[in-house]
Formats: C-alpha cells, structure tokens, sequence
C-alpha cells in the first residue's frame, strides 16, 4: 500500500511539471538564437500585395546565407507556403529564392508585401539581439509583368495655324509587351477648338466613355503583344488654333498593376508646331 501511495504521488508530480516542460520545449528554438520567418505566396493579380484570395506556394525552397561565415542553410516551405530558420547568431544575411520559370511565374513587383528584389530573388536581412525574431519577410511570385506603351502620334496635314472650317486627322498607337496575355485601351485629349467627326483607328471608341475633350476606347478581349493599335479621329477646326496640346495615353488592361515602367505611357504633340512626338 504504501509502495502504490509513493508510485500515485510521483506520478502527480510529474503530471503537474508537465505543462512547464512543454513550454519549455515549445520555446526551446526562440530562446536559442534568433529567426526568420515568412511566407512565399502566388500573386495572381501581379500587384506586389498579398490578396485575400491568394494562396501559399507549398514545396518552394528558400535559401539563408550569413554574409560573415559564407553558411548557408535551406528549407522548404509547408503547404501553406510558410517557411522558418531558427538558431540564428547575430549578424547579416541574405534569403533567396530561386525563381520558378519552369512553373511560370517570376518575382513580383516590389514596394508591397513581397520583402524581395524582384530582379533577383533576395532580401538583406539583419539579427540583432534588439530585433532576434524577424516576421513577415514575405516573398511572392506572379506570372510576370507588362509594359504597356503609347507610340507615335500623327497629326495630318501639319501646320502653324488652323482655320475655322478646316478638317485635321490626329491617329496614335499604343500597345503592349510582356508576360501577361492582356487586353488594353487607349484615352486621346485634345483642345476644345476641334470637334471630332469621324472614329479612326482599330481601337472600338466607347462613346460613353469619353468626356468633352477627350475620345476613349478600349478592347474587350485580348491583344496580340506588340501588336500597335490605333486610336484617333477627323477633327473640324471651330475656331482659329495655333497652338493646342494634343496628349496619347494608353489604358493597361487586367495586368496593369504588373507594369513597372510607366514613363512611356503617354506620348503628346502640340498642334500648330511641327515636329515628332515626344513621349513621357
């Protein structure tokens, strides 16, 4: 009897160390070192942000690099597409991962969520014993990216001065190349002393579209990449016009928020004085 009494109360002895152990063990890699977490998702939208129905890439490895030792470690993400190390020293390090053109996909833009260069895969990271668990460094892929352009803008016949009465055609093409199979659309400004007469160009005008001032029209489906298009009109002059800007910006599609350079964008021509367009 008393054998079995001494077996009960070591037993509730150790019942009751029990929660203490765990938690000692489930904080064993915090308490030893630092950690990098993160997650590697699919960025459908190519946005650079991580949206709510966008998913984790499960199987993806990621690469840890300590800048002073030259070690590198690798793990592969869960089917979440999380990703950790832990047992890290103070110091610098870069994470990479590997690109996935077999599958597709590239990094996505930066500036949002994704904490890596979208040229080459990696983040420079640093352990700190102010800062030992670094969260949310976050990588994403998407199916690549577009630039969408606007190309030359012709006005016809040229001038230095427009009369009352005279008919002038203005006609502009804009497009698209990239990854992403994409459609697109195209906005002409021009000043108030014309007033358009006829559509031309291959772009389908929106009449409900367009404010005064201004012709709109957009595809509906998807164009062929680098495939220019052309939006324009036949203009009556309504009054005496020696100078007027006249302004070409093309409309990115679905892929728009995937663009990267939008400096090509527009391109203008001012009415009344000679020369090419430029763009901007």
């Amino acid at each position: 009897m008393r054998k079995t009494r001494k077996l009960i109360a070591a037993a509730l002895a150790i019942a009751a160390l029990l929660p203490v152990l765990t938690a000692g063990l489930a904080n064993a890699d915090e308490g030893v070192g630092g950690s990098v977490s993160g997650v590697v998702w699919s960025d459908l939208d190519a946005d650079g942000r991580k949206g709510p129905d966008e998913y984790g890439v499960s199987g993806q490895q990621v690469f840890l690099r300590d800048t002073t030792t030259g070690l590198e470690r690798s793990a592969n993400t869960d089917v979440d597409g999380a990703y950790r190390f832990t047992g890290l020293p103070a110091g610098d390090y870069e994470l990479r991962t590997p690109n996935r053109e077999d599958d597709g996909q590239t990094w996505t833009r930066g500036g949002g969520d994704s904490r890596v260069d979208s040229s080459n895969g990696l983040a420079k990271i640093g352990i700190t014993a102010e800062e030992p668990h670094l969260t949310s460094v976050d990588a994403g892929f998407a199916r690549g990216a577009n630039d969408y352009y606007a190309t030359t803008l012709v006005i016809s016949p040229e001038k230095d001065r427009y009369e009352p009465g005279e008919i002038v055609t203005v006609v502009g093409g804009v497009s698209y190349r990239g990854d992403l199979d994409d459609r697109f659309g195209a906005r002409l400004t021009f000043p108030e002393q014309l007033a358009p007469l006829v559509g031309v160009g291959g772009v389908p005008h929106l009449a409900d579209g367009s404010a005064r001032g201004e012709l709109v029209g957009a595809f509906a489906e998807n164009r062929t990449r680098r495939d220019v298009q052309h939006l324009g009109a036949r203009f009556r002059v309504l009054a005496p016009l020696t100078s007027g800007e006249i302004t070409l910006e093309v409309l990115p599609g679905e892929f728009g928020a995937s663009e990267r350079y939008v400096e090509n964008n527009t391109t203008a021509r001012t009415l009344g004085v000679k020369g090419d367009s430029e763009e901007s």
